[in-house]
């Protein structure tokens, strides 16, 4: 292959993209390429590479007509030399294959082949075409191709065999006109245009809409025919560009809080007649609601009142419940007291979890005051039971000591119910230092188990 074919080769070769260039009916076609012949063995010429250019049109996206014309020196088998210059014309099919970035090529053609200086001769050829284009952006493109001309004439009275055929490699840059255009001619290029198909002569805007194509709204209905020009994105509109009112009392269902409203009645800006409003819009319509004023968000009954307040949600009203600040969960009886505690007591020693004290001292932690309150609590709804409150410590320090600190501790829960209406009379406290551990002293996580308040019911 002659130098200037390969340059041609590798230059083309880094115009490869995975992209397809405009082949759009009416588009133009113009390259350059190289060509390399091998001429049939009675041909009185050696084989030889050359340059050439070709033209082409689009009469569809695959199908195309194009010319091609090329230049070749070559020297003659005798002495001398000789140009080849054939010029074909051809139909060209372009299957096109645009996520891959290229399309096949078969072509069908005819060509005549010129022979001069020193060798003037003329004869005809059908030719052959197969190849492949590889696309680059929307203008550029490179093209592979093998030809394959039948020549039936031959060289007439030249010696030795022949085929008939003069077989070819072409290669070539092409570039592509005509790749934004503007097929409805209102002077606004196809891609930026949202309006295809102007109707010729009107006025458009920068996209290419004419007043009776423009739609502002964006719902499909142009603006000249659209009744209601300003509905939300998304919305679904009828005929007339507006949204659906079922009801046909001019708001539409989007917007309408009674979309039932009966047609011999007038409604409001909110959809509604006067026989549907909710004034207070607690969900009971106004003609049945009794507490027309209900606050908003708060419960009501069927008659439009509000519900008896539940402060602790513990299921008993306010009203009813002696015990309003329930801990949450908590077992209650009918009068919203934890009763959990008291009961749980009456089966055996009940140590009070969250009962803590300063630091080998008596005094209670703010922390306490939950748990010594539900005790608090239990005890005045069950006005006859009697309990114990016992202290214990772990086995640090000496015992003596610990069988005081117990004691003051245990009052110290005595005096915190006391405080909160207990009669004192209704409780023992008792200190019982390091004695009948519930758990290791070894450990931590032991000792700290032992040290605790508990209580039982002694009646």
């Amino acid at each position: 292959m002659p130098r200037r074919l390969a340059c041609l080769v590798t230059l083309a070769l880094g115009l490869l993209s995975r992209t397809a260039t405009a082949q759009r009916a009416g588009s133009a076609e113009f390259g350059i390429l190289g060509r390399y012949t091998w001429f049939d063995n009675k041909a009185p010429v050696e084989s030889r590479g050359g340059i050439g250019v070709r033209i082409g049109g689009f009469l569809t996206p695959s199908w195309e007509v194009e010319g091609q014309v090329t230049f070749t020196s070559t020297p003659l088998d005798s002495a001398g030399n000789a140009s080849y210059t054939p010029i074909t014309a051809r139909v060209l099919y372009n299957y096109t294959r645009p996520r891959h970035g290229y399309a096949w090529l078969f072509g069908l053609g005819y060509t005549w082949q010129h022979f001069g200086q020193d060798l003037d001769a003329s004869q005809s050829a059908g030719q052959l075409l197969a190849g492949i284009r590889f696309n680059r952006g929307e203008m550029f493109s490179l093209r592979l191709e093998g030809t394959l001309d039948y020549v039936p004439d031959g060289f007439a009275g030249t010696s030795g065999s022949s085929t008939n055929f003069d077989p070819g490699l072409q290669v070539g840059v092409s570039f592509v006109t005509g790749t934004n255009p503007d097929r409805d001619r209102d002077r606004v290029k196809d891609k930026l245009d949202s309006c295809l198909g102007t109707p010729r002569g009107e006025e458009v805007d920068l996209h290419g809409c004419s007043i009776s194509q423009r739609d502002t709204d964006g719902d499909g209905v142009h603006d000249n025919l659209d009744r209601c020009p300003t509905t939300p994105i998304g919305q679904v509109v009828d005929a007339y560009g507006c949204p659906p009112d079922a009801d046909d009392d001019l708001v539409w269902d989007i917007g309408d809080q009674c979309p039932d409203t009966p047609h011999d009645e007038a409604a409001d800006i909110y959809g509604c007649s006067p026989s549907q409003r909710d004034t207070d819009g607690d969900g009971v319509k106004d003609k049945f609601d009794l507490c027309p004023d209900t606050p908003a968000g708060e419960p009501v009954n069927a008659h439009g009142c509000p519900l008896p307040r539940d402060t602790d949600h513990d299921g008993v009203p306010d009203g009813v419940d002696r015990c309003p600040n329930t801990a949450p969960g908590a077992k209650v009886d009918a009068y919203g007291c934890d009763a959990a505690i008291l009961e749980e007591a009456r089966q055996g020693p009940l140590v009070l979890e969250g009962v803590q004290f300063a630091f080998a001292r008596a005094m209670l932690t703010d922390s306490s005051s939950e748990t010594l309150d539900r005790v608090a609590a239990s005890l005045r709804e069950y006005g006859d039971v009697t309990i114990e409150i016992s202290g214990y410590t772990d086995t640090s320090g000496p015992r003596s000591y610990n069988i005081l600190l117990s004691q003051q501790r245990a009052d110290a829960v005595k005096a915190f119910l006391v405080n909160r209406g207990i009669d004192p009379g209704r409780m023992t406290a008792r200190g019982y230092g390091p004695a009948d551990p519930v758990a290791s002293n070894g450990t931590a996580s032991g000792r700290a188990r032992n040290r605790r308040v508990q209580i039982k019911r002694t009646n």
